[in-house]
């Protein structure tokens, strides 16, 4: 068989894949895709597997329709030879930052809606379809090359866009349909017709916004400051913050505010070491918060983490007490740890759909906590009856892989497996081989 699945990481071993031939996979189990002679990702291939977090896939050129909508946990994929990408191919992939498009040619129509890219270099394009960037919060930077028309409506929605740099551009349409067009410059060496419509900045910085030990340090002068869009503090502030963040530094605050942070949707990451209470909605709505830190995270009140969809680097050790909502529509946890927990309330989990297991020495789960799940969720408790319920389940813990988040621990394993890929396309032709024999001795 030229498709394998090995523990979480689906082996595509030919040129050409269809539906067909995965069909037969327990979608909900793959987390990584290798695919290193796959040439063209047919349309839907891949169409709401939200587990998948990586594909490496050298030699794809055409990604087809769909082909990873709603792939909500997709963060990465590996390859430097896609030169066409049809619509909705990424649409609602709420996780991807990875990916190189310098080689694409064709961009179909909302491609990459509501995708995280931040900063996007082509250098063969010459023309984008409708929407292909619409309702990215996260995108700030665009670099076309070659391109000749664009109309502001390919980036509707995209309210941190910052930059543009457009050597090439002769026709420019609907700028006046940009809300934020006081805000974007253009490069010093794009076009005539770009610079008369925008400022012009010789310079853009595509720094990636991080805890800096500077931040930290300005501390001991001020209360509060924000320095590389991260905000820097020891204790909340009173009001409400406007500003668009990427990222907040709180050094001594033990709790978060009702509603502090809410619908931030630029925000990536927290830091506050000593927190323990995340109080109602404090962050409900920040659509990308990816990482939170705090090692003494205790209580979690109602919707705290309410559409936060790809919140998935956080630490449960020490967590008590959960409540309604607090995870509510969380697109990307897989296997959830609560080591301190005895009772999973009525709603904490719902509409988390790749959520599969979660352990914890539970006295109690409420029968709608894991309601509009995807998945009947494996829950592991020595204080639970074993059996088969309505929203879930309660069974022996289930092995996973190791689960990408921001670095994946296991990347030497893996580059092992792909290097190996051609000694695994012998072994699969090898194995079936065997299997034919032993039918036929049967």
């Amino acid at each position: 068989s030229d498709v394998i699945l090995v523990n979480n990481t689906l082996l595509l071993l030919s040129k050409t894949v269809s539906q067909q031939n995965i069909g037969n996979i327990d979608k909900t189990k793959v987390f990584y895709v290798i695919a290193p002679y796959l040439e063209v990702i047919g349309d839907d291939l891949f169409n709401k597997m939200y587990n998948i977090k990586y594909i490496y896939a050298p030699c794809v050129t055409t990604v087809g329709k769909r082909s990873f909508m709603h792939c909500f946990g997709l963060q990465e994929v590996g390859g430097d030879q896609i030169s066409n990408i049809q619509e909705e191919a990424f649409s609602n992939c709420y996780s991807l930052d990875k990916i190189n498009l310098e080689n694409v040619e064709n961009f179909g129509r909302e491609s990459f809606e509501c995708s995280v890219l931040q900063h996007i270099v082509n250098k063969k394009c010459v023309l984008l379809s409708e929407d292909v960037f619409s309702g990215n919060d996260q995108l700030q930077s665009l670099n076309f090359e070659f391109l000749q028309q664009f109309d502001f409506n390919v980036v509707s929605q995209c309210y941190d866009l910052q930059y543009l740099r457009m050597p090439n551009i002769l026709k420019i349409d609907t700028i006046e349909n940009v809300p934020n067009k006081t805000t974007i410059s253009v490069s010093s060496d794009s076009s005539e017709k770009l610079k008369t419509l925008l400022k012009t900045n010789r310079m853009f910085s595509a720094y990636f916004s991080a805890l800096e030990k500077e931040g930290v340090q300005q501390l001991h002068h001020v209360k509060s400051h924000i320095m590389n869009r991260v905000l820097y503090s020891h204790q909340p502030l009173e009001h409400q913050i406007q500003e668009k963040l990427k990222g907040v530094v709180l050094l001594k605050a033990q709790a978060i505010p009702p509603r502090q942070f809410s619908s931030m949707r630029t925000l990536n990451f927290f830091y506050g070491p000593q927190v323990q209470h995340v109080q109602e909605s404090a962050f409900k709505s920040c659509l990308y918060l990816k990482k939170f830190f705090s090692r003494n995270l205790k209580k979690l009140d109602i919707n705290c983490f309410s559409y936060c969809l790809v919140l998935d680097d956080i630490d449960l050790s020490k967590v008590e007490e959960l409540s309604p909502g607090c995870f509510e529509s969380n697109c990307v946890l897989v296997d959830v740890n609560l080591p301190q927990c005895k009772h999973i309330p009525k709603s904490s989990f719902i509409s988390c759909y790749p959520l599969c297991q979660v352990k914890g020495p539970f006295e109690s789960v409420d029968p709608e906590a894991f309601s509009r799940c995807q998945n009947k969720v494996n829950v592991v408790s020595e204080f639970l009856k074993d059996g088969d319920y309505a929203n879930c389940k309660v069974g022996k813990e289930i092995k996973f892989q190791e689960i990408l988040v921001n670095k994946f621990k296991e990347r030497r394993r893996f580059a092992q497996i792909i290097n190996s890929s051609k000694k695994l396309s012998q072994l699969a032709k090898i194995t079936q081989i065997v299997r034919t024999q032993c039918s036929k001795m049967k």
